[in-house]
């Protein structure tokens, strides 16, 4: 039953739309429909500068930390993290809110990593200003620093749950 519970407070934390919210309160019009036409703090960025952006980043990346602690007060072993996990992600990508019409995770991602994945994200961090120094595409840098996490974690020995996640 707390799995249960904990997916479903999952989802819905995740599923609040923090970019929309802000865009709207601010600009009164669905951020969807402006710039990069995504719910993501670089386009909160890009439309209504970096105080914004970072409120965005910091409540996004909340939505990922938060249920693992959820999980983790309920009781749940690794694999009710990992569920939890997930379930935040989906709720941002797939919002009940919004139609399910939601953001890519990616802030959301760094908040699982903030509490399970310190170490792997310095080396995300430095993984995103090295591509981005040779490609000059944040959004791909972004990308492909990510599908090198599960690697490090295999690499660090991490335990079979993170690089599962990851």
């Amino acid at each position: 039953m707390n799995i249960l519970l904990g997916a479903g407070l999952s989802y819905l934390f995740g599923s609040t739309p923090t970019a929309y919210l802000i865009f709207k309160k601010k600009k009164g019009g669905d951020i969807r429909k402006y710039g990069y036409k995504n719910m993501g703090t670089l386009n909160i960025y890009h439309l209504l500068g970096p105080f914004h952006a970072s409120i965005t980043f910091l409540i996004d990346a909340a939505k990922g930390a938060v249920p693992i602690w959820i999980a983790q007060s309920l009781g749940m072993n690794s694999s009710g993290m990992i569920l939890c996990s997930l379930m935040a992600i989906v709720g941002h990508n797939w919002p009940i809110f919004l139609n399910f019409r939601g953001g890519k995770g990616v802030a959301t991602g760094l908040g699982i990593m903030m509490v399970l994945m310190k170490r792997q994200l310095l080396l995300w961090f430095i993984l995103v200003i090295i591509f981005f120094s040779l490609i000059k595409n944040f959004s791909f840098s972004i990308g492909l620093s990510f599908t090198l996490i599960p690697l490090s974690n295999w690499w660090m020995q991490e335990p079979s749950y993170i690089i599962y996640l990851s």
